[in-house]
């Protein structure tokens, strides 16, 4: 803007750097930053930054401060033997933090499958909120590298349909995070995955404890944060497996009640619900809206012809019997269902 000779915006750009690309020397003034990342995703303290020519300060349970010019690569510690420039460099940081004007993020809502894919990459919510510059007692990320090595192995062994191998690691990751929301949701999940992984297997006599397992995982999240979606979708799926289609169609009607339109998934596991307590009449409205909503859901449309076919309307139970073979070839009930349908 400075090269053009245009106007600046008042708010934000307060510093040109047209000088530096004449060569010319631009003035020094420290540098912030911030990385919230842990906080958000497992519930552990915030890192905030100030920068200057010659040194680094980071505040966080346990703050460092580097010498830049000694020590590149920020390997050695000097809080201790520098504690005037600790604490001046803790002051500024502290007077930018306070001076900056908070404003609301926009919210993007997001389906619970939309944000386990988001979890299978590392975008986990904690449920947490901050709003100081640091959480009393919250603990150092720095000293959890292994936890999050832990949680991202687990994560990669749970989308490959290793599940069994990633409990162990998110065991592991709750005993050295205990109040870690997004690692218990996580372990909750990873046990849910065990038992289908087993089902896909057909492996007879499933432990039904590994499903007690699970829900003990999410009541310890929805305790703290009784609106996390991913726990929510995980317990109803829990009391589904444990016969109790009535507790899972309130943690189902929760999750539509956050989303609205955008569950369609949601949608189909509230109609499975009904359709397990015994209310017909309003799991096949269900099942239409969810298909609705997303057509492409194979399941849905072996549920609905299956309904169709029961209630003699034929051709409405062929057609959605054929599309659940064409988008879900593999599974055997599919078949099944539009063999004794053309019969």
């Amino acid at each position: 803007l400075d090269l053009f000779g245009w106007d600046k915006p008042e708010y934000r750009l307060k510093r040109s750097f047209a000088s530096a690309l004449r060569g010319e020397e631009t003035a020094d003034r420290p540098a912030f930053a911030e990385c919230l990342y842990a906080f958000y995703t497992y519930g552990w303290a915030e890192q905030r930054s100030v920068t200057t020519k010659q040194w680094k300060y980071i505040s966080s349970t346990r703050p460092q401060l580097f010498d830049r010019r000694t020590d590149e690569r920020e390997k050695n510690n000097v809080l201790d033997a520098q504690k005037d420039i600790a604490e001046n460099l803790s002051k500024a940081l502290k007077d930018h933090f306070s001076s900056l004007t908070p404003v609301a993020a926009k919210v993007v809502e997001l389906s619970p499958v939309d944000r386990q894919k988001l979890a299978a990459l590392g975008y986990v919510g904690s449920g947490a909120e901050s709003k100081d510059f640091l959480t009393p007692g919250a603990l150092d990320p720095k000293d959890q590298l292994e936890t999050v090595n832990h949680v991202k192995r687990a994560q990669t062994l749970v989308h490959d349909s290793h599940a069994d191998l990633a409990v162990p690691l998110l065991k592991l990751a709750a005993a050295a995070s205990p109040d870690s929301l997004a690692i218990h949701a996580s372990l909750g999940t990873a046990y849910l995955r065990v038992v289908e992984d087993l089902e896909h297997k057909n492996v007879p006599d499933i432990d039904p404890q590994i499903v007690v397992l699970a829900a003990e995982s999410l009541e310890k999240v929805l305790k703290l944060d009784p609106n996390n979606e991913m726990a929510l979708l995980s317990m109803g799926d829990v009391r589904m497996r444990q016969k109790r289609p009535e507790e899972a169609i309130a943690f189902f009607e929760v999750l539509i009640n956050r989303g609205g339109e955008a569950y369609s998934e949601v949608y189909g596991k509230l109609a499975q619900a009904h359709e397990e307590a015994g209310h017909r009449d309003v799991s096949l409205p269900l099942y239409e809206k969810a298909l609705k909503l997303n057509p492409e859901i194979g399941e849905l449309h072996l549920d609905l012809g299956r309904i169709y076919a029961e209630q003699g309307r034929d051709q409405e139970a062929l057609a959605r019997l054929h599309e659940a073979v064409r988008l879900i070839p593999n599974n055997p009930d599919a078949h099944f269902n539009l063999g004794i349908a053309l019969l």
